[in-house]
């Protein structure tokens, strides 16, 4: 499996995922102005309320973007924050299981 069984519409969702996530990560300001489409206002422009990292339960992030994307993976893969906080888990708890058992 990879990016030959992914249906083009869902690889460009999948990527534009990893893009924003990217650019969450490596140019804060830039992702800050962006339009947020849900509209559900889920963040906080308070910089003493402010969490700069990626999920710590998401611990397969940066091989799922490796596997299923040609994006960057390295950019997630390489945040010192997420890197620490997600040792303490060993199942990815954003989907339930361990998504390295899809090889």
């Amino acid at each position: 499996m990879g990016l030959q069984k992914i249906s083009e519409k869902i690889k460009k969702k999948i990527d534009k995922t990893v893009d924003v996530l990217n650019l969450g990560l490596t140019d804060l300001k830039t992702y800050r102005k962006r339009k947020d489409p849900t509209k559900l206002q889920n963040h906080t422009k308070e910089r003493k309320h402010a969490a700069y990292h990626v999920h710590q339960m998401a611990i397969s992030l940066d091989w799922l973007i490796k596997k299923y994307t040609d994006r960057d993976h390295t950019i997630v893969a390489n945040d010192r924050m997420w890197k620490s906080k997600k040792s303490a888990y060993f199942v990815d708890r954003n989907f339930g299981f361990e998504p390295k058992c899809m090889n």
